[in-house]
Formats: C-alpha cells, sequence, structure tokens
C-alpha cells in the first residue's frame, strides 16, 4: 500500500485501515508501520522505521496476507478515513 501526502506540510500521523474477506486470513511481515487487528479489520500505524510522509511525497507499508491461495483482496481500505485511491487483484 502507498500512502501518499498531496499537500505541502508532512503528514506526521496517519491510519491505514484495511477489511479482509474473512477474519480467518492473517496479516504478517509488516514493514513500515505497526498492525493490530479487531475481526475481519486491520488497522496500520507507523512505525519507528516510518513515521511522517513528506509534503508532496509518498511511504509504503508493505504485508503478507495469509490464510488462503485465492480470495484475500481487502474489501475495503482507508487512510485517515478516507477511501482508499484503488485496489486491484
Amino acid at each position: 500500500m502507498t500512502i501518499s501526502n498531496p499537500g505541502p506540510v508532512p503528514a506526521t500521523r496517519w491510519t491505514l485501515t484495511i477489511t479482509l474477506p474473512r477474519e480467518s486470513l492473517r496479516v504478517s511481515a509488516v514493514e513500515g508501520a505497526r498492525a493490530t487487528q479487531d475481526g475481519a479489520v486491520w488497522t496500520f500505524v507507523p512505525d519507528g522505521s516510518v513515521g511522517q510522509v513528506p509534503g508532496s511525497g509518498s511511504t509504503r507499508v508493505t504485508f503478507r496476507v495469509n490464510g488462503a491461495v485465492v480470495g484475500a483482496t481487502p474489501t475495503a481500505c482507508t487512510i485517515d478515513g478516507i477511501a482508499c485511491g484503488g485496489l486491484s487483484n
């Protein structure tokens, strides 16, 4: 997932939330964030390696979804409560 900041001022805090199609799916190998789970919803916040998103810049959060060979694409995604720009299979 790429978190973009179109504004001129760094975004010092952000929250990425994804909803997976099943609660049994797990997220692992997270880089660039710390993840917590509540049912099928996973919330990512900055970790020590990525704190802010620079003005007119972006940062990446990567993770692996475990528990399915197919059908593991997130069904919903928001960044700070705003719908993500796109999800791809």
